[in-house]
């Protein structure tokens, strides 16, 4: 059978697939062409519908003229021409070889009259007449039996079906056999084409033999004669005149259209797909043309010119009105208009104003367009940028331990590339792509070609051994010089080997774990067969074969789990490191190495990998579902039994499990004579397999009965109990059993019997293993009396002393210590999995002083962290006092250049700060971002640890403190380390730095609501109690310790309705970082529904599922507890999902708007000037903020060396605080304290109305109907007297006078200390506030400018709602960051923070919620940030405003390079100019 275009004696015969194709086609044309027809004749009926309603004669007559000029013009029709193909007149006998001689196309294979229209009969014809005879078979009701009328078919239909005549017996004759016909005819096509299949007949339709023609493909000589046609001119005319052309043209223009017709069909086809996915609903457009956020403010329209000002040509685009020429390094005044940087910044200095508007301007206020290269860049980006620079790192602390040699050697390859950079020889990256070190060549006195031998990286031909094939098929980069060619060689030479390396390891690991499900799988269904657990209690503990099941299926997830890790490491290797090669050789060779060389590698194909992660979370879901896995089982897997279990799916209850059951009943009750019963009945398992699983039953009860009811099992069977026994699951013997178990006595009768002591399991582990890893020490020291290995490694690498370390029981080190072959240092070089290291981060404080008296040595692991690195950090304050003064224990790491010091203040572990200062850690040393541990102990809210970090600061001598400044990371000495250097722009040397565009206003919600879901509770939650509780079955508590790598078996995933157009959700189980925050817009609450989907972390299939419906939130409160619980397939709760809801609403009855009504501010983020290395505060960076950085996470900001990122705006000058509480009737009023005066009751303004309030305001003589306010002069001390409502005080308030709106709500801290019953609704308490503003707003009328208003808040929803409810007035978060502070230093008497909430903790808590919600800025204590000055650079480097919440008394304290935006002076909150700190 010919398949295949080149398979075949014949080559030009075409296959059956291709003339399949073209007749599919040729009958998708005429639907396709109705369908067109059909939309065009709804918009022009009147010419149009006729032709609709005749379709088929109509499409007959086209056809007639298109087939009949390709049957003429190129011996075939439209459709075989498309694909190809041709007709020719079939001689009787082939002459191949004449034809060959001769050459061309032979005359007489070439079409006559009597074959085109015999052609055109069954092209043209045939279709028609089969058309017609289906709507006529339509017409008369298709397969409607004359005995079975429907009351609905038409009167025509029932005349035909009831009509005695002879035309009506006519056409129920043609009804009843017409489907027959029609069948008989397409088996006849069928029988031809298996025919032709076959090689049983040249044609593939019966009717080519009346015609006299076959198919066949076009040749070379066809495709010769064609273009012989096309390049022949026809005869000159010496009498040519322009009628002639025309005239001539007009009757060539059928056959181009004709001919045409080839190019325009797959173009049309292109076009609609096109247009189809365009306006598809989910069509990446469309979604892009919305923005998830709300819609952006447009910025207000330039003002026009002055008549005064220079000439401003609107059509003259790109040109510089004052030079009028290009504009060079645009830049655009605060008027809108664009001029050159040079041209603008010589005009405003001269004459201080705009050119054309003539409106004042300063220098600071030029600002560049289009600058977004900058610091101003989102954090996903900056992220990004970290991570290539410190993936090096990442990829040696993430390493699977005893992995480490077949993971991607990132470091050598950017060795080469930075040898590229510098210019070095290419004899130096040939030698990195070897694995040498040039150094160590020349070291020996040899020359580096000599030490490479004979291998070569040259580039004297296109395929030499260096070269991948990929790129001398391209001819890449050909045009650069010899050494670049070297270098590039010598890279991809590397490369290549690294891709094979990885491969094979993948390839290896991936066929042992399908070998291990295969067998788990088989070994399933043979227990199975014995008889299915009783899983009531949703465990196997009492049924020891399924534990046994269970415990492979566990240890295969974990081991499926460092694969996939590993496969994920690597690929992302690869793309950085040719990323980093493109961006330093200026190539381009990314995209298309990895399109063609790694993605379609085995290891990078997840499918296989994702297949097994499936399956095994289905068997741990239901280990008795024995429909899981069948992919991988095997033949075995569709036996009789297998598919009668599959099908009754009732309990199977074997003869095993009634033995096992009954024996375990008899123990518990010491029953002696039933457990002689059930041994005897164990005896009748005559079977090998009956005795085997007897066995494995008769000794799991042994070890854990009493010593005198395992002897009487033992004594009671008939024949020796057999001791060899292997278990064919997990390849345990007996010892295995008893050291697991703890049993002496059964462990010394094992050896008695000669069971060998050195067996391994399935896992690598000896009986010395389990019984270090279960911490029984007279075990241990039985095992290793019979001299047995004691460093072997299981499959994990890990060693007895290892597992003993990490159990914490310091007799099982210290037998096997005793020993005297075993050493405390790690046996395997270069690994992570150090006893010392482990027993410190355990905290253990016996092992670790054990280990140390045995001499164990202090080492670094991969990441450079030594065991003092490991105890600070996780805490253990007894693990370091014993590690002071020993190696590394004030030595900074390889990571983060971090010492204990800062891994101890980072975490907030404050006993751990005071021992390592009381022992002379250095205090004053930076990490590789220029920070201090104290800038981590304040920026994550350990205040505690900061006090010590703060003592021990103020008692070193200024010759201690260390450098001041650090200007760069100290990662840049070596080149080619930042990769976030290759994404800026050079900063220019022009006189003032330059501004970013200005950003007016933000983003709100216009008709959306915003939904925040926040996994867990928001207040700081323990981990008893996690956001997500998932069952024994899906995640087991028995390995989560156990092993170094933690991962993470499972994925959360939350989706919304599928009208929210926002993507879903993703965090890891059991969490780890994530803080699990879900926001998107819905444009109606009504149909608001939540998905909680539980996922393999790799896979695809859904193993649990929660569904949260509408009903469930209506009336809901703002940051509501639900609980939700997780569901399997079965219906089966697997666990239980806890999240909080926060609904923020649109604002409703005003129309928000920029540049009309209401004042907008602006803002806008630039790089200043890098303040002057002579500061007085020896622990100040002036690097951009590391804020987030941790051991576990990457920084959110880089380090650029060239200034620090900067926010301004339009906010200058005093701002009257007042404090708003809102009524129960929903009116904001002016009110300073919780509790209502002179009041019986606990009385708050949320319980009472307006008329209330104000009467109240009256009888304690707090009203405002008794001041002048042309006279008032003390409006800050005035305001905090008075009971009033807002309305009252915005009228009576001078415009000129700005107002810091603080929104008071209580929270649940204050609501408890209080006892307040009442709180009002989140979003009418903000929307009754705006509404007062905005309508307020409007309704004055004055001539100067509009009122200046900023909100702010302690309360975190309060400001979120504020900010996304309107565009117009600034939003500030207010917090103290979880410091206490005494309330009368608090500005704030009556206002109590929820120091539960963990966005109140601390200040990067706070900074990260207020860049979330898109705040202008942060007010926070003005002492942290006295001490900590770097802090405020941190909050400047997220794009936020900082001001402090104390009197201007502090400000002196700060020099220029920390000064602050916003403070507190007499009453007031003060704005400072922002052109003071640029300048």
């Amino acid at each position: 059978m010919e398949f295949f275009n080149d398979v075949g004696a014949d080559p030009l015969k075409p296959s059956l697939f291709e003339l399949v194709a073209q007749e599919q086609l040729r009958d998708l044309l005429q639907p396709a062409l109705k369908y067109v027809l059909a939309v065009f004749a709804q918009r022009y009926p009147r010419y149009l519908l006729r032709i609709v309603n005749r379709h088929e004669e109509f499409y007959a007559i086209v056809m007639l003229f298109v087939e009949s000029h390709y049957l003429r013009r190129h011996g075939a029709s439209f459709s075989e021409n498309f694909y190809g193909l041709k007709r020719r007149r079939r001689p009787y006998i082939e002459t191949d070889r004449a034809k060959a001689a001769v050459g061309g196309i032979p005359e007489g294979e070439k079409l006559r009259s009597k074959e085109i229209w015999r052609s055109l009969l069954l092209l043209v014809g045939l279709p028609y007449l089969r058309a017609r005879a289906q709507d006529y078979f339509e017409e008369l009701g298709g397969g409607v039996s004359s005995e079975i009328i429907d009351e609905d078919v038409g009167a025509r239909q029932l005349r035909t079906l009831t009509d005695d005549s002879f035309k009506g017996r006519l056409r129920r004759l043609f009804k009843a056999i017409y489907p027959w016909l029609n069948m008989s005819f397409e088996a006849w096509l069928l029988a031809y084409n298996v025919a032709y299949l076959f090689d049983r007949t040249p044609f593939y339709r019966p009717w080519f033999s009346w015609i006299g023609v076959d198919i066949r493909r076009l040749g070379i000589e066809d495709f010769r004669a064609a273009s012989q046609l096309a390049t022949s001119k026809p005869p000159q005319n010496p009498r040519r005149s322009p009628i002639y052309a025309i005239r001539r043209l007009l009757l060539r223009s059928p056959r181009l259209l004709l001919d045409s017709l080839r190019l325009l069909l797959p173009t049309a086809i292109f076009f609609v797909k096109f247009l189809e996915w365009w306006y598809s609903p989910g069509s990446p457009a469309r979604s892009l043309s919305t923005s998830p956020q709300g819609p952006a403010v447009p910025p207000p329209k330039p003002l026009p010119p002055h008549p005064r000002g220079i000439p401003f040509d609107k059509d003259a685009y790109g040109k510089c009105p004052i030079c009028h020429n290009n504009i060079n390094n645009p830049t655009a005044l605060p008027s809108g208009y664009v001029f050159c940087y040079r041209c603008a910044y010589d005009y405003v200095e001269k004459h201080g104003k705009c050119p054309v508007t003539l409106l004042p301007s300063r220098v600071w206020q030029l600002r560049k367009i289009l600058t977004v290269t900058t610091c101003n860049c989102p954090k996903s980006t900056v992220l990004g940028l970290v991570q290539n620079r410190h993936f090096g790192k990442y990829i040696q602390s993430h390493q699977v331990p005893g992995w480490s040699p077949y993971y991607l050697d990132y470091k050598f390859l950017k060795k080469i590339i930075s040898s590229l950079e510098a210019k070095r020889p290419a004899s130096e990256s040939a030698a990195l792509a070897l694995g040498l070190r040039p150094g160590d060549i020349l070291q020996h006195g040899e020359t580096p070609s000599s030490a490479l031998g004979t291998r070569s990286f040259g580039v004297e031909s296109d395929t030499g051994p260096g070269l991948p094939p990929i790129f001398s098929a391209t001819e890449q980069d050909e045009d650069r010089g010899p050494e670049f060619q070297q270098h590039k060689a010598a890279f991809f030479f590397k490369l290549e080997r690294e891709l094979e390396k990885i491969n094979a390891f993948y390839l290896q690991k991936e066929a042992e774990l399908k070998l291990r499900l295969e067998t788990l799988l088989s070994k399933r269904r043979a227990a199975a067969m014995r008889g299915l657990p009783d899983t009531v209690d949703g465990t196997t503990q009492n049924h020891v074969e399924w534990s046994a099941v269970e415990e492979g299926f566990r240890l295969l997830e974990r081991d499926l789990g460092k694969l996939q890790q590993f496969i994920e490491i690597n690929a992302t290797g690869f793309r950085k490191i040719l990323k980093k090669f493109d961006k330093r050789s200026k190539s381009t060779t990314k995209e298309l190495y990895l399109a063609r060389q790694v993605d379609v590698q085995p290891v990078f194909n997840r499918q296989l990998i994702s297949e097994l992660s499936d399956t095994v979370a289905s068997c741990l879901l239901n280990l008795t579902d024995l429909s899981s896995g069948l992919k991988f089982e095997g033949p075995g897997a569709s036996d009789i039994f297998t598919q009668q279990i599959l099908n009754e799916r009732a309990l199977y209850v074997g003869p095993f499990h009634d033995l096992e059951k009954n024996l375990r009943k008899a123990v518990s009750s010491s029953d002696q004579s039933a457990i002689v019963e059930c041994v005897r009945f164990s005896e009748g398992l005559v079977d090998d397999e009956g005795q085997r699983n007897a066995t494995r039953i008769l000794w799991s009860v042994i070890v854990e009965a009493p010593p005198e009811l395992a002897d009487l099992i033992l004594s009671s069977l008939s024949t020796p109990f057999n001791f060899h026994f292997i278990d064919d699951i997990n390849g345990r013997t007996c010892l295995h059993e008893a050291a697991i178990a703890g049993a002496l006595r059964l462990a010394r009768l094992c050896a008695e019997k000669e069971v060998p002591v050195d067996k391994a399991d399935a896992y690598g582990r000896t009986a010395l293993h389990y019984a270090a890893m279960n911490g029984h020490a007279d075990v241990c020291r039985f095992l290793l009396e019979t001299n047995l290995p004691l460093n072997t490694l299981d499959i994990d690498n890990y060693s007895p002393l290892v597992y003993a370390t990490l159990r914490g029981c310091v007799e099982c080190v210290k037998a096997i210590l005793d020993h005297g072959e075993v050493s405390p240092q790690p046996t395997t070089p270069g690994s992570d999995l150090i006893p010392l290291s482990l027993a410190s981060q355990s905290g253990h404080v016996q092992v670790v002083l054990l280990l140390l008296e045995r001499g164990a040595r202090c080492l670094s692991n991969s990441n450079g962290e030594y065991p003092m690195h490991l105890a600070a950090r996780e805490g253990h304050v007894e693990v370091c006092k014993l590690l002071l003064h020993r190696e590394g224990w004030d030595t900074a790491d390889k990571y983060h250049e971090w010492t204990p010091l800062f891994h101890a203040s980072r975490y907030g572990h404050d006993e751990c700060v005071r021992v390592l200062l009381e022992a002379g850690a250095r205090v004053n040393i930076t990490d590789e971002l220029g920070h201090l541990a104290l800038h981590y102990a304040a920026w994550y809210g350990h205040h505690t640890c900061l006090t010590y970090l703060l003592k021990a600061i103020e008692g070193n001598s200024p010759a201690d403190r260390g450098p001041s400044i650090i200007d760069s990371s100290p990662a840049s000495d070596h080149p080619g380390v930042l990769d976030s250097e290759m994404d800026m722009i050079p900063s220019l040397s022009l006189p003032p730095p330059i501004m970013p565009h200005r950003v007016y206003g933000h983003n709100y919600l216009d008709r959306n609501h915003l939904v925040q879901i926040s996994i867990g509770r928001l207040a700081h939650q323990s981990k008893d109690f996690p956001g997500v509780r998932l069952h024994h079955r899906l995640i087991s508590s028995a390995f989560r310790d156990e092993y170094l790598l933690a991962t993470t078996p499972l994925r959360l995933v939350i989706t919304t309705s599928a009208e929210v157009n926002a993507a879903p959700y993703s965090m890891s189980l059991p969490p780890r970082d994530e803080k699990g925050v879900f926001v998107f817009q819905i444009p109606s609450l009504t149909s608001l529904t939540l998905e909680f989907s539980v996922y393999p972390n790799f896979g695809t299939k859904c193993i649990g599922c929660a569904v949260a419906l509408p009903s469930m939130f209506t009336n809901v409160e703002n940051n509501q507890l639900f609980t939700l619980p997780i569901l399997d397939h079965r219906l089966h709760v697997v666990g239980e999902v806890s999240f909080e809801l926060n609904i923020i609403t649109s604002f409703e009855g005003v129309t928000l708007e920029v540049g009309g009504d209401v004042e907008t501010y602006w803002k806008s983020t630039a790089i200043s000037v890098q303040p002057n290395s002579s500061s007085s505060w020896p622990h100040r960076s002036h690097l951009i903020s590391s804020a987030q950085t941790s051991p576990l996470a990457h920084s959110t900001s880089s380090s650029s060396g060239n200034g620090l990122a900067a926010t301004i705006s339009s906010l200058r000058g005093n701002f009257l605080p007042v404090k708003i509480q809102v009524t129960r009737d929903l009116h904001p009023v002016v009110f300073f304290d919780w509790l209502l005066p002179n009041t019986e009751f606990d009385l708050s303004v949320c319980d009472i109305t307006l008329a209330q309030f104000e009467k109240l305001a009256k009888q304690t003589g707090r009203s405002l109907d008794s001041v002048d306010a042309s006279t008032v002069n003390d409006w800050p001390g005035l305001v905090p007297r008075f009971m009033i409502s807002l309305v009252q005080l915005l009228k009576t308030l001078p415009a000129s006078i700005g107002i810091c709106l603080e929104i008071l709500y209580p929270s649940r801290t204050t609501r408890e200390r209080l006892h307040l019953s009442r709180r009002l609704d989140l979003n009418q308490v903000v929307d009754s506030v705006l509404k007062t503003i905005y309508q307020t707003s409007v309704s004055v009328d004055t001539r100067i400018s509009r009122r200046r208003i900023i909100f702010t808040s302690f309360s975190p929803d309060v400001c979120a709602a504020l900010n996304w409810k309107q565009p117009n007035y600034p939003v500030f978060f207010a917090s103290y960051c979880g410091k206490a502070v005494e309330p009368p230093l608090r500005p704030i008497t009556f206002d109590d923070e929820d120091g539960r909430d963990r966005r109140l903790l601390s200040l990067g808590a706070a900074v990260e919620f207020a860049k979330m919600n898109n705040l202008l800025g942060i007010f926070v204590d003005a002492t942290l940030l006295l001490q900590v000055p770097s802090l405020i650079h941190g909050i400047r480097n997220a794009g936020l405003l900082v001001g402090i919440l104390d009197s201007a008394s502090a400000i002196p304290a700060m020099d220029q390079g920390c000064s602050v935006d916003a403070f507190l002076n007499n009453g007031n909150v003060v704005f400072v100019d922002p052109s003071s700190s640029l300048l």
